[in-house]
């Protein structure tokens, strides 16, 4: 199994270009170290991804052109996974914690130990799908997975803003030590 994250930046095998409006960045993954960085050696499963980032309109658009996805001869690749949730979690580790966009920002600790399996938190606003909110608040049961302005998980993080009503990426991924 071949990791973008692990493997690829872990190696320093990426490329990254600006684009209009945007990034495109290529991930060469390969299991060792050599491979990743000088293309396929020998057996090693090796792939090559290019995933471009655009804002347009206030959107992001992820996008990978699959007619330029490498593969090593003889593998196939099976799945690819853009930042899960696009940065809402819901699996903490110790230290973890979610800056929500409430006033200036509150900070969230969402490391806590409880007997819950689950954790949730209120969603703002009312859902228009759901017929008389006001009245049956209290019989409304629903869990979301939030998209965060910042989120720090697993030693990742993902920062993003709102400006005059559009998301602004600021940050991406690291080690808590890199900050």
């Amino acid at each position: 199994m071949l990791n973008s994250q692990d493997n690829s930046v872990a190696f320093s095998s990426f490329e990254f270009k600006p684009v209009s409006n945007g990034l495109q960045v290529t991930y060469n993954m390969a299991s060792d170290k050599d491979s990743a960085v000088n293309g396929p050696q020998g057996d090693t499963p090796y792939a090559s991804v290019t995933v471009s980032y655009i804002l347009s309109d206030g959107v992001m658009d992820v996008k990978v052109n699959c007619g330029d996805i490498k593969v090593s001869d003889g593998y196939a690749l099976e799945k690819i996974n853009l930042l899960s949730y696009f940065g809402a979690e819901k699996d903490f580790s110790e230290g973890d914690f979610i800056l929500l966009p409430d006033g200036s920002g509150s900070l969230m600790m969402s490391d806590s130990k409880s007997d819950y399996p689950e954790k949730s938190f209120k969603v703002y606003g009312s859902d228009p799908a759901v017929k008389d909110v006001a009245e049956n608040e209290s019989k409304i049961n629903a869990s979301a997975l939030l998209g965060f302005f910042r989120n720090e998980a697993a030693k990742q993080r993902f920062c993003g803003s709102y400006y005059k009503g559009r998301y602004h990426s600021l940050g991406g991924f690291g080690s808590k030590k890199q900050r």
